[in-house]
Order: C-alpha cells, then sequence, then structure tokens
C-alpha cells in the first residue's frame, strides 16, 4: 500500500520545540551538519512529519527514524515500512510503503540547465527534453524521477545518474494535480516511476512495486502538530 502526502506552507519554526536530544545519535549527527538554521529548521520539520503521517498511515506509534549520514531513513521498529521524504520551499512531500521499497522527490519547476544535461542525463534524456513544448517542466520532471530512483535504491550522491534513463513513455499532456500525470507506471531496471504536478511543484515517487500509484488525497496545510 502506497500513502503519498504534501504538506503546504509548513510552519518549520514549529520544530523550535522538537527535542533533537531524543533522536537517534546517528539521526542528531545528521542534524548537525545543517549549519545554516532555516535549513535545519526544514530538516526537522520533514522528521516529524513523516513520523507522524506514517503513524497515521498505519496505524503505528510515533516513532524516530534511524539512519546515518549517507543512508536512507528507516523506522527500527517496523523495517517493512519504507519512508521517503523530500522538501522544496515551504513544502514537504512524503511517501511511505508497506513491504516495499519507495522512494519521493520534489522540486520546484527549475530553469533548463544545459550544463547539468549534459553530465548527468542520457541522450534520449536530453531528446526528451528538446522536444517538449516546456523544457523546463521537462528538465525538472527527469531530475526528481532520478532522484526518487536513488532514493528508492538507499543510494546517495556517489550514485551514477548518468547510467540510468527515466525518460517517460507518454508525453507529458494531461496534467491533474491529485493523480500520476502518466497512465501507467514507467519501469526503470526493477523499479517503477511515476510523477504529478501540484501547483509549480514537481513530485515523482519510485517502487519496486508496480501496483497503482496513489491519488493526492493527503494535502495539510500549516504547521505539523
Amino acid at each position: 500500500m502506497k500513502v503519498l502526502a504534501i504538506i503546504k506552507d509548513i510552519d518549520v519554526n514549529n520544530t523550535e520545540r522538537f527535542n533533537v536530544s531524543l533522536m537517534p545519535k546517528e539521526r542528531q549527527e545528521r542534524v548537525e551538519l545543517f549549519t545554516d538554521k532555516k535549513k535545519r529548521k526544514r530538516f526537522l520539520a520533514a522528521e516529524q512529519a513523516a513520523s507522524q503521517f506514517t503513524a497515521i498511515s498505519f496505524g503505528i506509534p510515533v516513532s524516530k527514524f534511524s539512519g546515518g549520514i549517507g543512508e536512507k531513513p528507516y523506522l527500527k521498529d517496523y523495517p517493512d515500512i519504507s519512508v521517503s521524504r523530500s522538501y522544496a520551499g515551504e513544502y514537504i512531500v512524503i511517501a511511505a510503503e508497506h513491504s516495499y521499497n519507495i522512494g519521493v522527490d520534489c522540486e520546484a519547476v527549475q530553469e533548463f540547465n544545459n550544463n547539468i544535461v549534459k553530465y548527468f542525463f542520457t541522450h534520449r534524456e536530453s531528446e526528451y527534453i528538446e522536444s517538449s513544448k516546456d523544457r523546463n517542466t521537462a528538465f525538472t520532471l527527469l531530475w526528481t524521477r532520478k532522484e526518487s530512483f536513488i532514493k528508492c535504491i538507499g543510494r546517495g550522491i556517489d550514485y551514477p545518474i548518468n547510467t540510468i534513463d527515466v525518460t517517460p513513455r507518454e508525453d507529458i499532456d494531461n496534467i491533474h494535480s491529485d493523480r500520476p500525470i502518466f497512465s501507467e507506471n514507467d519501469k526503470v531496471n526493477d523499479y517503477y516511476i511515476n510523477s504529478y504536478i501540484f501547483e509549480k511543484l514537481v513530485i515523482s515517487v519510485c517502487s519496486d512495486n508496480n501496483d497503482a500509484f496513489p491519488i493526492l488525497d493527503h494535502i495539510y496545510k500549516g504547521a505539523v502538530k
């Protein structure tokens, strides 16, 4: 069962009451990497929101994440539940799934960057962008699909993302904010990807489960309680 949520207009200042000392040591070390106070608060907001949303979705107690620097966060007491999160601006996106791996990435629509395409995209992906009516959206779409893939497999920035091709089989035609863009999931190696566009946010979800990707019926606004 896949679940997907967007939290919009998150109040990151609400994390000031979040007790970092109660987090597992490896997560505390992850927090300490942030020298920018706002980025630190946003990370903590995502950590808190993902814990709460997963608890609500799967009927489990609110649990703290484990996982060190460079590792995919996981719930130590619930290893059969895979959770991934991403944030852009004041948005936090959370994806979770039972018994399968999952990864999510979100980005505000970015301006097409030819240097990034040259070094990190395949020839087929480059052609997809060039032939698109909206190169910026196509560029952002492919980038989030790559990121969701490496998050799903539990890898980091060391993964050679120029070796994977995440080009959709379909063009971006009928865009809905509450459901996947494409009628079928795209297979990448042994994983499956679909994408969403919510307002100006591009979201991609990757899983090793080929069942239907969820309709976006979990949209929250405001602070994490």
